[in-house]
């Protein structure tokens, strides 16, 4: 009877033990794994779709980031409501703005690291109008005068003016600035030498305007800047330097496939109703060439010089945007500088 009753119960168990066993390896198998890894990875930008952003879409739409092993890319483009450093506190990973937000963002408190600067250049211009200015050997003339900044990226040329005292009164509007200094609305308005070409569209060839680089003024301030979670780098060193040199591997197929890459930003940008003109794409995208200028023969891609962060941040802190308690480390600051196997050559998508 005994025997009876202990074979009857003997299969279930062998499957209680079965399952046990299964339990603590699949346990095991969990904590092996990398923490903090995420099935997802979010990258937040200071702008809607634009040339300056074509080396991280090429990178996803020619499966880089797939083939160096990484989770799946979500882009999260510029919204009214939030900063990029704001969605880095809470649904980004790693972020996509000027280096001066994220210089202020970490004096504020924002637990955010430097992973490599995108272009070498310095883009950071302001256009005056002809009629008032006809030359000009300094900024002094802008003081009391009428300036264009945009909603969120003019954090720089804010530096640039207040450490040299000079007072402008800003006029902060989204999107048009170029529709307003066109009808006179403003004296002058910063932008990117880049995007030089479009305001030439807006003016329709007629000679208003005078563009000058802030870097010819002292005022040459590392820009595109990518960020990144300091908690996430240090769970994920790793998986941040494959982001970067897939990043600057997407960079270069689009320098050397500019057309197929176009097209790929017209129809990001389509989603958004923006103009998708691939005409003045192509030569902002020409431009912005010159800016990054992948040559390792230059020094590495992706580095952020020392000279160029601690002119910045004197300036910051000249200007009081940030005290000078609060300034980063260079060397801490930046965790991942160097991205010297990049070059300039065409690169073969893995999905050719």
């Amino acid at each position: 009877m005994e025997k009876s009753i202990l074979f009857r119960f003997l299969p279930l168990v062998l499957l209680f033990v079965l399952f046990f066993n299964y339990l603590i390896c699949f346990h095991l198998q969990a904590a092996e794994e990398p923490a903090g890894v995420p099935e997802k990875l979010t990258v937040a930008f200071y702008d809607l779709p634009n040339v300056n952003a074509l080396g991280f879409i090429m990178a996803k739409e020619r499966g880089y980031y797939e083939a160096a092993g990484l989770p799946e890319i979500e882009f999260l483009w510029q919204d009214e409501a939030h900063t990029v450093f704001e969605h880095m506190e809470k649904d980004a990973s790693i972020g996509v703005s000027w280096l001066a937000e994220g210089i202020q963002a970490r004096a504020e408190g924002s637990k955010v690291v430097g992973l490599g600067r995108l272009s070498r250049g310095y883009s950071n211009a302001i256009s005056i109008r002809r009629d008032w200015t006809p030359t000009l050997t300094n900024f002094d003339v802008l003081d009391g005068r009428k300036i264009g900044l945009s909603f969120r990226r003019d954090l720089s040329a804010r530096v640039f003016f207040q450490s040299r005292g000079i007072k402008i009164h800003p006029i902060v509007f989204r999107p048009d600035r170029n529709v307003l200094f066109r009808k006179g609305g403003v004296d002058a308005i910063v932008v990117v030498s880049y995007n030089f070409f479009v305001l030439s569209e807006y003016v329709r060839g007629r000679d208003l305007f005078r563009n000058f680089k802030l870097s010819d003024y002292g005022g040459g301030y590392p820009e595109d800047t990518v960020f990144c979670r300091e908690s996430f780098y240090e769970e994920n060193p790793e998986l941040c330097r494959a982001f970067m040199d897939a990043t600057f591997r997407g960079w270069a197929y689009t320098f050397s496939h500019k057309e197929e890459a176009v097209q790929a930003l017209v129809n990001y940008q389509r989603a958004y109703q923006l103009m998708g003109d691939t005409y003045i794409l192509e030569r902002e995208l020409v431009a912005w060439e010159s800016l990054m200028d992948l040559n390792p023969e230059l020094g590495a891609n992706g580095e952020c010089g020392q000279e160029d962060y601690e002119r910045l941040c004197r300036d910051m802190v000249k200007s009081g945007v940030i005290g000078e308690g609060e300034v980063p480390e260079y060397d801490t600051f930046f965790r991942i500088n160097l991205h010297t196997e990049n070059v300039k050559e065409p690169v073969v998508g893995p999905r050719d």
